[in-house]
């Protein structure tokens, strides 16, 4: 008895620690501007990152590129650890949910495409800060079949509990358009609070959250 009381006052300190030490996600409603978030663009064929009131429009350059735009919160981009400005998630976050729209503006006479499935995408990748392999790109199907505003949700609970980045890539394929992408309402969610842990799960919670403590990373 007295060591579970033990272990549990040891575990409650850890969260404690944890919860004051987290950096939370920032202005995913981009309300306050650019705050918390690195704009990245390809070099050979720079794209454009505007921010708006309530959303940011991804917008692709001149020429075909690895990528045209992209934003990224948790770090500036270059990715190398350790990360200039990590975020948390908490212990129960299950989503990435966002909205996103997407449309083609002009034809690219720069490009000469090859077929109709070619097209200009959005990519989202998670980065975890503590270890330089681990990272979830996430393809939510946003391009030119896209119509109107759409809300997506990626699971994102491989990453509960660590410091991580999170980036949004504008990529420019060979389609013979500039395109914009627009995101807006970027946040996060719990997993269902009926679904309550096993004892067992939050042993391994308690472990896993004494075994961060001797690991850092990032990434460029």
């Amino acid at each position: 008895m007295m060591k579970s009381i033990v272990f549990c006052a040891v575990l409650a300190g850890v969260l404690a620690s944890f919860q004051a030490q987290a950096v939370s996600f920032q202005n995913g409603d981009f309300s306050n501007g650019s705050t918390a978030w690195n704009v990245l663009t390809d070099t050979a064929s720079p794209g454009q990152v505007i921010f708006n009131t309530g959303s940011v429009d991804l917008q692709t350059g001149t020429d075909a590129a690895p990528y045209s735009a992209g934003l990224i919160q948790g770090d500036d981009g270059t990715l190398i650890s350790p990360f200039t400005a990590p975020f948390t998630l908490g212990p129960l976050v299950q989503s990435l949910v966002f909205d996103a729209s997407f449309a083609r503006t002009a034809p690219n006479l720069a490009e000469t495409p090859v077929d109709n499935l070619v097209r200009d995408y959005v990519s989202v990748t998670v980065y975890d800060a503590n270890s330089a392999d681990l990272l979830q790109m996430l393809d939510p199907g946003i391009d030119s079949t896209l119509t109107g505003l759409g809300t997506f949700t990626l699971d994102v609970s491989a990453f509960r509990g660590r410091d991580v980045a999170l980036e949004f890539d504008l990529t420019n394929q060979n389609d013979g358009w500039f395109s914009t992408a627009t995101l807006q309402n970027i946040h996060f969610v719990d997993a269902s609070a009926n679904a309550v842990p096993e004892p067992y799960t939050l042993a391994l919670f308690g472990a896993g959250l004494l075994g961060m403590a001797a690991q850092r990373r990032r990434r460029c």
